[in-house]
């Protein structure tokens, strides 16, 4: 992928991921949304998705137990691309974490479960 990711990127993600991701990239806005932020990732090489993943999985330069205040993690239990294990351990250790387990929701859970995020987010925000 460079500046603009072949056509059948989204094809590719749909055969690596569950049915419920397959759904929810067959919704147009969703599909065009995804091609365009794999345009803007891959813009210039893969360096940016390595450096993405470097700082994710290095020790970071916070202990996330200090995070005292409500986070919420939502994790598709059937995500083929982020082993449940990964957020897990961070909520964990996390005082405020609060986990959203999704039974049969993969990697595209926060799109699938928009309303639930959204509606917590406005309630916490007093909105």
């Amino acid at each position: 992928m460079t500046r603009h990711p072949p056509a059948g990127a989204v094809e590719d993600v749909r055969e690596i991921v569950n049915d419920y991701d397959r759904q929810i990239l067959l919704r147009p806005d969703v599909e065009s949304a995804f091609c365009e932020m794999s345009a803007e990732c891959f813009a210039q090489g893969s360096d940016g998705l390595v450096r993405d993943a470097e700082l994710l999985y290095r020790r970071w330069a916070f202990d996330v137990a200090a995070i005292g205040r409500r986070v919420h993690m939502w994790q598709g239990l059937d995500d083929p691309l982020v082993p449940v294990a990964v957020n897990k351990a961070v909520a964990d250790r996390m005082p405020g974490a609060v986990w959203h387990p999704v039974a049969g929701a993969g990697h595209f859970v926060a799109v699938g479960s928009a309303d639930e995020v959204f509606a917590i987010a406005a309630e916490e925000l007093g909105a």
